[in-house]
């Protein structure tokens, strides 16, 4: 027997990919300004690119020296907390190779109009 609960909201873009991180942080276990960090980085990402063939040239975009320092602007952060979050996040995984994680990206896919996150719990007996 399977429990279903179902929540549902109507947000933009930017409002999915921070409720995404929102949700899952009990596995990244980010803090506030990371998560805001991370969902700008996400946001940028998600709307550069219809406007290349290649990722990697979109992830260029994301994590030039203007996007880092717009992001870090617009979070009224200084320069050595924002290079420090920047650094935590690489340690743990979320950013590899230039590139955020795809475990951290919630719309893989430029298509997308919804996104749905499923938990599971397996209950054994106790």
């Amino acid at each position: 027997m399977v429990s279903r609960r179902l929540a549902k909201w109507d947000v933009n873009l930017e409002e999915a990919i921070r409720r995404y991180l929102l949700i899952t942080k009990p596995l990244h276990n980010l803090r506030a300004k990371q998560i805001d960090m991370l969902t700008m980085m996400l946001l940028k990402f998600n709307t550069e690119r219809s406007n290349f063939k290649r990722t990697s040239d979109v992830w260029k975009i994301v994590f030039s020296s203007d996007n880092m320092a717009e992001i870090r602007m617009t979070l009224d952060m200084n320069k050595g907390v924002f290079r420090n979050y920047i650094h935590r996040m690489k340690k743990i995984g979320v950013i590899k190779n230039g590139q955020v994680s795809p475990a951290f990206n919630p719309l893989l896919d430029e298509n997308v109009k919804a996104l749905e996150v499923t938990f599971l719990f397996n209950i054994k007996d106790g």
